[in-house]
Parts: structure tokens; C-alpha cells; sequence
């Protein structure tokens, strides 16, 4: 019996070595997620659906669906804000997104497809 097993176990090692490392990292849309390494120009551009989520795209041209615990006041028609991230520069459900007028806490964050504004289908 032993000896069966033994090449069964090669050919899973084998299968498990020829899986590249992007896709063990890739996030299906919808899924929880955290933006590694926003913090230092990791965020390239974000869109405010409205006051309580916006559309945040990271370096690798990926987006994230992100909503807050409250309202973010004037989110909408702010021109710039800042992305809160956590010493390592990770973004995630656990940071915040600053305004000229409020500090938003993060709820949730998600893989998404692009904001129809910016030419995608929005959440998946």
C-alpha cells in the first residue's frame, strides 16, 4: 500500500508546485480583501459612488468596493482624500479614509469589477 501512495503523493506535490504564485494570491470578485501595500502610492485612483462606499483601484489596476460604518461627509464632491492604512500598508476593513470634512471608517472591503463610471459593470 505504500508503495501506491507514494507516487500518488508525488503527482499532488507535483500539482501543488505548478500552480503559480498569482494564483494562489487572486481574490474572485466579491470576497473580502485587503489592498496590500496602498500605503506609499499603492492606490492609484478611487471613486465615490455615493456617501457611505467608494471604488478604490490599487497599483496592479485591480479594483475594491469599499463601504463605511457611517456616513462620509461630502465624499462625493471631495477632489482629494487620503487612505488611512496600518503600519505594513495594508488597506483594509480596518482603515480609514479621510476628507477635508470627516473620517470614515472602512466596513467592509471587496473585490469588485470597475465603477460604471469609470467604464466597468460595477460590483460583482
Amino acid at each position: 500500500m505504500t508503495r501506491k501512495l507514494a507516487p500518488m503523493f508525488g503527482t499532488a506535490a507535483a500539482l501543488l508546485l505548478a500552480v503559480s504564485p498569482a494564483a494562489l494570491s487572486a481574490q474572485r470578485i466579491g470576497a473580502s480583501a485587503t489592498i496590500e501595500f496602498a500605503g506609499g502610492g499603492g492606490i492609484r485612483d478611487w471613486h465615490a459612488e455615493n456617501d457611505r462606499s467608494i471604488y478604490i483601484m490599487d497599483r496592479a489596476g485591480k479594483w475594491y468596493y469599499a463601504t463605511f460604518s457611517n456616513r462620509c461627509t461630502r465624499l462625493p464632491n471631495s477632489g482629494t482624500v487620503r487612505f488611512e492604512t496600518d503600519a505594513l500598508g495594508r488597506f483594509d476593513h480596518f482603515s480609514q479614509v479621510h476628507t477635508g470634512w470627516s473620517t470614515c471608517q472602512v466596513d467592509t472591503i471587496v473585490r469588485s469589477h470597475a465603477p460604471a463610471a469609470k467604464g466597468g459593470r460595477g460590483r460583482g
